[in-house]
C-alpha cells in the first residue's frame, strides 16, 4: 500500500522502483491515496498498479481488496513457477538428447577409429569420417540456434542487422543458395526440393546473413516432417503482392493440427515427437521468427492435417532510392 503524496519521492516514483526489483514483480502494489483527481488515477493505473482506491475507504473493505490482490498475485506466481518448472524439464530432456546424440556418434566412431588392433577399409573409414562430421555439424547447429535465441534476445541481433542490411534487387540467389546447402539432409529424407522461381523480383532490405538463416531453418524444418506414403516435396514460391512480397514454404508433409500452429514458433516446441524424433531442439522456427521479424516482416503458418504445411513469409518491399531500417 502506497500513498501518492510523499515527501522526498512521491507514490509514482516508489511504485518505480519497486517494481524495477524483478524478486517483488508479484507483490501487488495498491496506491490509497486523497488524491483523487482522473489524470492522477489515470497514470497510477497506466503505470500498472493493481489498484488505485480513494480515501476516505473503508478498513474493511482495505482488507478484502488487498485478500483479493494477495490471492490472485499468489495464484499467478504459482502458474509461473509452474511454467518454470516445466520450461526446465523440457530444457533437461531435449538438449539432453540433442547433446548425447550426436556425441555419441563422435566418441563412438572416434574410439573405433583410434581403437586400432584390427584392419579398416577405406570405405569403413569414410563411414565412420562421415558419421563423426555428421554428429559436429549437428552439434554445431544446435549452438548456432541457442547463439541467435540470445542475439534476438538481448538486441546484439538488431544492431548487427542494421549495421548488414542493404537493398538488394535480386535477393532470390539466397533461396537457391538455401536449397543447395539443404539437398544432402534432403537426400537423407528422400524429399525433393524445388523452388518456382518468377523471372524477377522487386527490391527489398535484408541483411545477407540472417535473411539466409531464416530461409535456411524455415526449410529445413519442412523437410523433417515428410510422410512414408508419399513422393515427399518441399516447394518454395515467390507472390508480389501490394506492399509486399510473399515467400510461402510447402510440403506434403504429415501436417500439424490447428491447435498447435501458433505454438511451433515458441522455443522448444516439438510437434509429434515422438513420430518425428529427428526434428531436432525445437529452436529453429524461434529464430526464423526472430530474424524475420528483423527485416520488418510477418511469418505464420497453415496446414491440414494428413496434407502438408504452408509457413508464409511477408517481407515490405523497399525503395533502392528512399529506404529506412524497420522499428
Amino acid at each position: 500500500l502506497s500513498d501518492v503524496m510523499m515527501p522526498r519521492m512521491d507514490g509514482f516514483e516508489f511504485y518505480q522502483a519497486v517494481r524495477a526489483n524483478p524478486a517483488w514483480v508479484f507483490i501487488p502494489f495498491v496506491f490509497l491515496t486523497a488524491r483523487d483527481q482522473e489524470q492522477d488515477i489515470n497514470l497510477g493505473k497506466r503505470l500498472g498498479a493493481d489498484d488505485y482506491l480513494v480515501k476516505p475507504y473503508s478498513p474493511a473493505n482495505l482488507v478484502t481488496t488487498v485478500e483479493s490482490k494477495l490471492t490472485r498475485s499468489q495464484a499467478i506466481a504459482r502458474a509461473a513457477g509452474a511454467e518454470m518448472e516445466g520450461m526446465k524439464r523440457t530444457i533437461t530432456r531435449v538438449l539432453g538428447h540433442e547433446l548425447r546424440t550426436p556425441l555419441t556418434w563422435i566418441q563412438g566412431y572416434a574410439e573405433l577409429l583410434l581403437g586400432g588392433g584390427y584392419s579398416i577399409t577405406s570405405e569403413e573409414l569414410h563411414l565412420s569420417l562421415q558419421s563423426i562430421k555428421a554428429g559436429s555439424d549437428r552439434l554445431a547447429r544446435l549452438v548456432e540456434d541457442a547463439v541467435l535465441v540470445i542475439m534476438l534476445d538481448t538486441g546484439q541481433a538488431k544492431e548487427e542487422f542494421n549495421l548488414m542490411a542493404r537493398v538488394e534487387d535480386d535477393w532470390a540467389p539466397y533461396i537457391d543458395q538455401a536449397l543447395r546447402q539443404l539437398q544432402p539432409a534432403a537426400n537423407q529424407h528422400a524429399v525433393r526440393l524445388e523452388f518456382h522461381a518468377p523471372q524477377a523480383v522487386k527490391p527489398l532490405l535484408i541483411a545477407p546473413r540472417f535473411f539466409l538463416e531464416a530461409l535456411l531453418r524455415i526449410i529445413e524444418n519442412s523437410t523433417k516432417f515428410a510422410r512414408p506414403d508419399v513422393e515427399s516435396y518441399v516447394v518454395v514460391s515467390i507472390t508480389d503482392r501490394p506492399n509486399e512480397v510473399e515467400i510461402v514454404v510447402s510440403d506434403n508433409g504429415v501436417g500439424i493440427p490447428a491447435d498447435q500452429l501458433e505454438r511451433i514458433f515458441a522455443p522448444l516446441v516439438q510437434v509429434g515427437r515422438s513420430q518425428l524424433e529427428q526434428q531436432g531442439v525445437g529452436l529453429g522456427l524461434t529464430v526464423a521468427r526472430g530474424l524475420v521479424g528483423l527485416h520488418g516482416g510477418r511469418i505464420w503458418a497453415e496446414s491440414t492435417v494428413g496434407e502438408g504445411t504452408q509457413v508464409h513469409i511477408a517481407l515490405p518491399y523497399a525503395d533502392p532510392a528512399n529506404w529506412r531500417l524497420p522499428d
